[in-house]
C-alpha cells in the first residue's frame, strides 16, 4: 500500500490574501513543512510540497485549483492520498490512513449559513433576514467571494441550472482531503474545470440570487468540488471537525460550527489544527507545536 501526504506553496503577490497572512506563511513555511513531514513519516507515507506558478483566477485561487490537480496526479502513483493545506498543523499524531474510510472522499463539510452568516450577525442587537424562495435579502458589508454563504449560493445556482438535487448550504472545505486512487479518479475534476467555469458564469446570469450576491460569485475549488460531488453522488466520508479544526479571524480559539463556545477539552481531541488566521506564534507559544 503506497501512501502519500502533500501540500502546496506559493508566495501570493496580489491582494487576494492579506499582507499579514502572506508574511506569516512565508515566515513559518519551513516549520510548517517540517511538522507535516514528521507526521507523514509517522504515518509511513511519502511527503511532498509542490509549488505553483499558474494563474486561473487570481493567485490565491490558482493555488486552490492546483492542489486538486496534484491530488488527481498523485492518484496515478499512490494507492491512498492525503492533502493538507500548509497552514494545517498535525496537532496530535494519529494515523489518518488507519482511521478514515478512504474509499470515500474524506473531508469536513461546512454549513454556509452557520459559517458565512450567523457568525457575522451573532450580536443580539443586529438582525438579518434572508428568504431564498422570495429572494428577499438584507446584507452587510462583510460578505465577499470567500464567504461560505456566497460559496453555497454559487454551488446551488450551478446545480439548479442543471436540475440537480435540492438546495442545501453545505460546502466541502478542501484544507484536508483524502481518498484512494479509485475514488479520486472518479471525481475527474481537472477535465471538467473549464466547463464548470462556463457553467458558473451562466448560473450568475440566471437570477436565482439577487445582484448583491451574484456579483460576489467567482470560480472556486470548494464550490466546484462540492458541485461535482453532489451532482454525481460521489460517496463522502464527512469527518469530525477534529480532523480539520478551523481557527479563523472570528472568535479565535472558541467558535464551533454549531455556533456555541467549545469547552476547553476539545484541545485534547484535535488532530489537525487549521490556522486560517495564521496566528502560528500564538498557538506555538500555548501548545508548543513547533
Amino acid at each position: 500500500m503506497k501512501r502519500v501526504i502533500f501540500s502546496v506553496y506559493k508566495e501570493v503577490n496580489d491582494n487576494s490574501v492579506t499582507d499579514y497572512k502572506k508574511e506569516q506563511l512565508k515566515l513559518y513555511k519551513d516549520k510548517l513543512i517540517k511538522r507535516q513531514h514528521d507526521y507523514a513519516k509517522f504515518c509511513g507515507a511519502d511527503y511532498f510540497v509542490f509549488e505553483n506558478n499558474n494563474f486561473v483566477v487570481d493567485e490565491y485561487n490558482s493555488i486552490q485549483f492546483f492542489k486538486i490537480y496534484q491530488f488527481e496526479k498523485l492518484a496515478n502513483e499512490y494507492d491512498e492520498i492525503l492533502y493538507l493545506d500548509l497552514d494545517i498543523i498535525p496537532f496530535k499524531f494519529i494515523n489518518f490512513f488507519e482511521n478514515q474510510d478512504l474509499s470515500k472522499l474524506c473531508c469536513f463539510k461546512q454549513d454556509g449559513e452557520e459559517w458565512g452568516l450567523k457568525r457575522y450577525f451573532s450580536d443580539k442587537t443586529v438582525k438579518y433576514k434572508y428568504q431564498v424562495d422570495r429572494k428577499n435579502y438584507q446584507y452587510f458589508y462583510s460578505l465577499d467571494s470567500q464567504n461560505w454563504y456566497i460559496k453555497a449560493c454559487a454551488k446551488n445556482a450551478m446545480l439548479l441550472l442543471g436540475d440537480y438535487g435540492k438546495l442545501n448550504n453545505m460546502i466541502i472545505n478542501t484544507g484536508v482531503l483524502g481518498g484512494n486512487k479509485e475514488l479520486i479518479k472518479s471525481i475527474n475534476f481537472s477535465n471538467q474545470l473549464n466547463d464548470m467555469i462556463k457553467l458558473m458564469e451562466e448560473a450568475k446570469e440566471d437570477n436565482l440570487y439577487p445582484d448583491d450576491i451574484s456579483k460576489l460569485i467567482k470560480p472556486n475549488n470548494e464550490v466546484f468540488l462540492t458541485y461535482l460531488v453532489e451532482k454525481n453522488n460521489i460517496p463522502v466520508n464527512n469527518m469530525n471537525e477534529i480532523w480539520n479544526y478551523i481557527q479563523d479571524d472570528l472568535k479565535c480559539g472558541m467558535f464551533s460550527p454549531q455556533g456555541h463556545y467549545k469547552k476547553s477539552d476539545i484541545w485534547k481531541k484535535i488532530i489537525f489544527l487549521h490556522l486560517i488566521n495564521k496566528l502560528f506564534e500564538k498557538f506555538d507559544r500555548k501548545y508548543n507545536i513547533f
